[in-house]
């Protein structure tokens, strides 16, 4: 009798974290977005995972719903991987949180940016996503490079992060997952891209847009 191995919870968290990001010219961007939010307190360390579906709240709004919870007299670093940029919307939440909770600091890890023009992207035919969508974009940029002004520190994934998140998360079944990050170098994911290709570009990318 064959035996089947079940992805956990966790493993499901990770693939969506790393696949994101992979799209082709005609897709319109995924509306699914995932995060881990690790809270250091003074006495405790807190993690907790969110997502947007199937609630109608973005992920970032739902962290920062949880986050209020603490007050504001005592101190939290938080630790947040998303698996998406957040939009204009979220950086303006996480932007006016900050500036009215002088005692939280918050280390944002990105493995992928949502609806912003790229500079990698140039050359590519976008003519089938509709055009709407540019303004879009625009608005997400600008409020995002608010974001760099403020107290919220971002970064995008490397290998380095990739390991820090796998630490994080509880695998009931590590191997495949170590496996994926062990052989971050020459794994090949959709489009004929590997994780570690997309990382450089976008953080090219990200770069260009600070």
């Amino acid at each position: 009798m064959p035996i089947y191995s079940v992805p956990s919870q966790d493993e499901e968290l990770f693939r969506v974290f790393w696949n994101s990001g992979f799209h082709s010219d005609e897709e319109l961007w995924p509306g699914e977005t995932r995060a881990v939010c690790v809270c250091y307190g003074e006495t405790f360390t807190e993690i907790r995972k969110f997502k947007n579906i199937p609630t109608e709240e973005h992920a970032e709004e739902l962290i920062i719903e949880h986050l209020m919870l603490y007050g504001t007299k005592r101190k939290f670093k938080i630790k947040l991987f998303i698996n998406y940029s957040p939009c204009e919307s979220c950086s303006s939440l996480l932007y006016d949180f900050l500036t009215t909770h002088d005692n939280f600091q918050i280390r944002l890890y990105v493995s992928a940016l949502y609806n912003i023009n790229r500079k990698s992207c140039e050359g590519h035919d976008h003519s089938k996503i509709p055009k709407n969508i540019s303004k879009e974009c625009e608005a997400n940029l600008v409020c995002l490079k608010k974001s760099f002004k403020g107290k919220l520190k971002i970064k995008t994934f490397d290998k380095d992060v990739w390991a820090e998140l796998t630490e994080t998360l509880t695998f009931a079944a590590t191997p495949p997952i170590t496996d994926t990050v062990k052989f971050y170098y020459n794994r090949r994911l959709e489009f004929g891209r590997t994780r570690e290709q997309e990382d450089e570009k976008m953080e090219d990318d990200f770069k260009l847009i600070k």
